[in-house]
């Protein structure tokens, strides 16, 4: 976790619209983790947290990676904030 504290204070300086996907079955790190930048998020933002999910969700074959890639699809086109 050392690099996730390195780099936690960053989420200060970021002023572009974010999307967070999560998985709730994430073993590394847990979801809180997620739910508390999306708190501290001073531009638009949008947290997703994909039920069963495990943190190589876009590797695990279990489609989640559909999933995920359609919502980064409709972020960039717009159509999800």
């Amino acid at each position: 976790m050392r690099i996730v504290d390195q780099y936690k204070d960053s989420i200060d300086h970021v002023d572009a619209p974010t999307l967070i996907l999560h998985g709730t079955s994430d073993e590394i790190i847990p979801y809180e983790s997620s739910q508390n930048v999306y708190k501290r998020m001073k531009n638009p933002c949008k947290l997703i947290l994909i039920e069963g999910a495990y943190h190589k969700m876009l590797y695990d074959h279990q489609g989640y990676e559909i999933l995920c890639f359609r919502l980064i699809d409709d972020m960039i086109k717009d159509e999800l904030f």
